[in-house]
């Protein structure tokens, strides 16, 4: 159970995307002291010396932030509920301080790493990739356009995964019941793809194999592995695919085949 906080750009609030979602509080209280931060911290970035509260209500209502908790039972908390005594109230600096709130959420042992094989099909079909990345979010995908081998490149690639998609992916892994059950040994589907993911955070590593879960149990843990996958840009996908396609017809034409 978590729970998670929407927060509404005021200034923008006539446009569709003004509402971002924080996600991975792993309890009420911390989500609404995080709520009540952010919004205090905008509130007070609005305020002047001999300001009346009716004027910077007035600027808030205007350029600041809302937020509101919401949870398995929906709404649990209104910024709103508490913004009169804000405005006669001023907030100390670490009242207002909902980043290092935020921040201080994700073990610093986090590490993600998930190697993922296409199916047994013959080259240049084939294709595997190698996707990892840390608490600080630091990220690097290695990809093969073909069966792993000498003659065949590895492509390199960094990027950066924002705070706010580690938190997700953290929140799905702590939330997962695959997490806290023995892995099942079963027979994978012959000539299928096939990954391998290994977790730590908390001081706890994991490692599943799709080979090793049962079939119900690798449909639920689909969730967790397209996370995993949408952490590396587009572009960045974009250039591999590119890669790869000049690879296939290299091969192609090698073969004396036309693709």
């Amino acid at each position: 159970m978590s729970y998670s906080v929407i927060v509404c750009d005021l200034y923008h609030r006539m446009e569709p995307d003004h509402e971002c979602e924080v996600p991975g509080f792993p309890s009420k209280m911390l989500a609404i002291e995080y709520a009540r931060r952010r919004t205090r911290s905008a509130l007070e970035a609005l305020r002047q010396e001999g300001q009346t509260e009716e004027a910077l209500l007035a600027l808030w209502k205007q350029y600041g932030e809302d937020c509101r908790v919401v949870g398995p039972d929906g709404v649990v908390y209104l910024a709103t509920s508490e913004l009169q005594q804000w405005l006669s109230h001023p907030a100390s600096p670490e009242a207002c301080d909902y980043q290092q709130l935020y921040y201080a959420l994700l073990p610093k042992d986090f590490y993600v790493s998930l190697y993922w094989a296409e199916g047994a099909v013959p080259p240049p079909d084939h294709y595997e990739f190698h996707i990892e990345f840390n608490h600080a979010g630091e990220g690097t995908i290695t990809f093969w356009p073909d069966y792993p081998a000498q003659h065949v490149p590895g492509w390199q690639k960094n990027f950066f995964v924002p705070f706010t998609d580690r938190m997700r992916i953290y929140q799905q892994i702590r939330e997962s019941p695959l997490l806290n059950s023995q892995n099942i040994q079963e027979d994978g589907p012959i000539g299928g793809a096939s990954f391998w993911v290994h977790l730590t955070a908390d001081q706890n590593t994991y490692a599943i194999h799709s080979n090793r879960l049962p079939s119900e149990k690798a449909i639920h843990f689909q969730t967790i592995l397209a996370a995993i996958r949408t952490v590396v840009p587009s572009s960045v996908w974009d250039q591999l695919e590119s890669l790869r396609w000049e690879y296939i017809q290299q091969h192609a034409k090698a073969r004396g085949e036309k693709r």
